[in-house]
């Protein structure tokens, strides 16, 4: 059976991904290029840094994960991924205000170590562009936990259909009973139950290396 029903396509830089790029596998960093290169582009881009020196900006961040993230994988005193790439993005950005002297304009930018965001912090009722960053983690878990589950050995697809369309699409049990043909509504809910379980999990173990 052919799964039908997915998360919507996002960003797949997941901890094996990773894992490729710091063996130097050139189509491991192509794939990271392409899923973050926009997400950090829009960033910048929102911190007022205009287009032309944005691209700057993006590249330099690219250049730099390349050369650095051996390092972060091998020490543990680096922290975790997410908050590694956000503090590299940000210095970046401070890096252009002071040489472009617009920090005199900028409002105070808050400590880094202190603050735990990118950037300043957000007015009251603006929303922090470096959540652009944080759905796209969010989305790249979801895709790594549902491959690895799907990879278990006692895994039905039926199941993990089962989950990803009461998951996704929010479809009752009814609808998902009908449209695989299974007898017992129960049935489904306990596939929907143990996958579940099974994605809990999961993205408890990859949170601990991601975020």
């Amino acid at each position: 059976m052919t799964i039908m029903s997915d998360a919507p396509e996002s960003p797949v830089t997941r901890w094996s991904l990773l894992s490729r790029m710091v063996r130097s596998d050139e189509a491991a960093w192509a794939e990271f290029d392409r899923a973050y290169r926009p997400v950090i582009r829009d960033y910048v881009l929102s911190r007022g840094i205009p287009s032309g020196d944005a691209d700057d900006v993006v590249q330099i961040v690219m250049t730099q994960v390349h050369r650095d993230l051996p390092e972060l994988k091998r020490d543990p005193r680096h922290g975790r991924f997410k908050a590694w790439l956000k503090t590299k993005i940000r210095w970046r950005v401070e890096d252009w205000r002071a040489a472009a002297g617009r920090h005199r304009h900028e409002p105070e930018v808050a400590d880094e170590s202190t603050t735990g965001l990118i950037g300043r912090l957000p007015a009251q009722g603006e929303a922090d562009p470096g959540e652009s960053l944080d759905r796209a983690f969010a989305r790249q878990l979801d895709a790594e936990v549902r491959q690895r589950i799907s990879r278990r050995p006692r895994m039905r697809q039926e199941m993990l259909q089962a989950f990803l369309w009461k998951r996704h699409d929010g479809w009752t049990s009814e609808r998902i009973r009908t449209a695989l043909g299974v007898q017992a509504v129960e049935t489904v809910d306990t596939w929907i139950h143990r996958v579940q379980k099974l994605y809990d999990a999961e993205l408890v173990r990859l949170r601990s290396r991601w975020e």
